[in-house]
């Protein structure tokens, strides 16, 4: 990697790795496998403050993260024309989170608070929290459920 960083986002997309942002960072960079090489790709818009996480749907690369109004900016990253764009901003998660996707919804998970994205509408809405109340936790999607493992279990 051209730039050092923890707390980034990390997805493939069209056979490269592309790593988003990351604690008081927002460049982003892919890795190409078969040339071994790294290359700047165009910057997340603000300011990352914190972290940041990414998944893939519906042809783009979506990253959220954590910027200083303590909101959490959504971007959506277009191949096509290589560049950023913003959408609506996620309210009220400030603690590190986790990022999956299916079909054309996106879910931010956290410990006490859950909230899937339309991608079509450009909508957050609310949904039921895990029922284990868990931080430092992996979030996956596999047969159209979503599967949080590990994690420390939190009694706040």
């Amino acid at each position: 990697m051209n730039n050092a960083r923890h707390g980034f986002g990390i997805c493939t997309y069209n056979d490269l790795i592309y790593v988003v942002g990351g604690y008081q960072t927002f460049t982003v960079e892919s890795y190409n496998p078969s040339t071994n090489k790294w290359h700047l790709c165009q910057a997340i818009s603000g300011t990352n403050e914190g972290f940041n996480r990414a998944t893939v749907a519906e042809n783009s690369i979506y990253s959220l993260a954590q910027v200083t109004n303590r909101n959490n900016a959504l971007c959506r990253f277009d191949s096509r024309d290589g560049k950023w764009y913003n959408l609506n901003e996620m309210p009220g998660i400030s603690d590190p989170y986790e990022l999956v996707s299916y079909a054309r919804t996106l879910f931010a998970i956290r410990r006490d608070d859950c909230k899937p994205f339309d991608i079509q509408v450009n909508k957050w809405e609310p949904m039921p929290h895990m029922l284990s109340n868990r931080y430092n936790f992996a979030a996956v999607i596999a047969a159209k459920d979503v599967y949080v493992l590990g994690g420390k279990h939190s009694s706040l």
